[in-house]
């Protein structure tokens, strides 16, 4: 599957390990580097492996992930772990929107 532009990863996704391993380098800082506004997490008892976004006043932190093939790769990991279509949303680094996508992740039900 290919997708132009950036991804935010957030919760297991964002874990400095978890990049590491999927992506084969450290080519994330383990400090999340944007938030997206507005936002919560949410999950159902033992929802696995991603916290759905949902409405929220706390925001969620992650990272804005921008090189092309490490999106592609995290992208097909989303995919083969079932979670869910991409979304478009707006985080924010450093006081300026980044439009990006986000898999939606596991959400209340």
């Amino acid at each position: 599957m290919s997708v132009a532009g950036p991804l935010f990863v957030y919760g297991p996704m964002a874990a400095g390990s978890f990049l590491q391993a999927a992506l084969g380098t450290p080519a994330v800082d383990a400090t999340p580097d944007a938030l997206l506004p507005d936002h919560g997490l949410s999950a159902q008892p033992g929802a696995f492996p991603l916290p759905g976004l949902d409405d929220g006043t706390t925001g969620v932190n992650g990272h804005i992930i921008s090189e092309p093939d490490h999106v592609a790769r995290l992208i097909y990991i989303g995919e083969v772990l079932g979670l869910g279509p991409l979304q478009m949303i707006c985080p924010r680094r450093d006081g300026q929107e980044v439009p990006a996508r986000a898999f939606r992740g596991c959400p209340r039900q």
